[in-house]
């Protein structure tokens, strides 16, 4: 994991393999931001409910 420091999540769904990618980030303390997307596109999903629940806000 050393060779990501940070991790920033654009655009997934709630069953993406980005989700596993950034949900191992925060296991080892990484920071993880999202990119809030619109509440009505299912490829932000993902990205959104990681900024509910574990992400940083990317603005």
């Amino acid at each position: 994991m050393q060779n990501f420091p940070e991790q920033l999540l654009t655009e997934a769904a709630l069953k993406s393999g980005a989700l596993i990618t950034t949900g191992l980030c925060t296991e080892y303390g990484k920071d993880v931001f999202a990119v809030p997307g619109s509440i009505y596109s299912s490829a932000s999903k993902g990205a959104n409910e990681l900024i509910q629940n574990a992400a940083f806000i990317a603005l």
